[in-house]
């Protein structure tokens, strides 16, 4: 039974702080997949495909591949990725909420909570969540009590 006991004391002795737990979910989310992916779509919603890091190469003298200088390389970019999020978000969420209620006060005390600049920052989630696969809205208080958004 002693052995047992001194088995559970070094296992805990040896277990990572939360800080160390904190550090180590970063370094694999910086280094995942799903983030790479999550800045591709950021870049081609910015107008940033790959096509504008290709180069047109050819077979040089000493049989080595060379950029070739001598031949046009015009890059037409179209920014499909941005038409196509913003005309989806305009149809999604471009409506104001309609609030039916029975108690006038309570309604109004709705559509002040969600006025212009909370959907357009709902918008804004709905792009984020678009190019990016997830997005969120945090809700917070400032030190003077009035509430806040945040969008992640």
């Amino acid at each position: 039974m002693e052995t047992i006991k001194n088995i559970l004391q070094d296992g805990a002795a040896s277990a990572m702080t939360l800080e160390q737990i904190i550090n180590q979910e970063i370094d694999e989310w910086f280094g995942s997949s799903e983030r790479c992916l999550m800045l591709d779509g950021e870049r081609y919603y910015n107008g940033e495909s790959d096509v504008l890091d290709k180069e047109r190469l050819v077979i040089g003298e000493d049989g080595e591949q060379v950029e070739a200088e001598n031949v046009a390389n015009n890059k037409l970019v179209h920014n499909f990725s941005r038409k196509l999020t913003d005309q989806k978000v305009g149809y999604l969420l471009s409506k104001p909420l309609s609030i039916q209620t029975d108690d006038g006060a309570y309604g109004e005390e709705w559509n002040n909570i969600f006025n212009k600049s909370i959907r357009r920052l709902i918008q804004n989630v709905g792009k984020e969540c678009i190019n990016k696969g997830r997005a969120w809205m945090h809700v917070y208080y400032n030190q003077n009590g009035e509430k806040g958004y945040r969008l992640k």
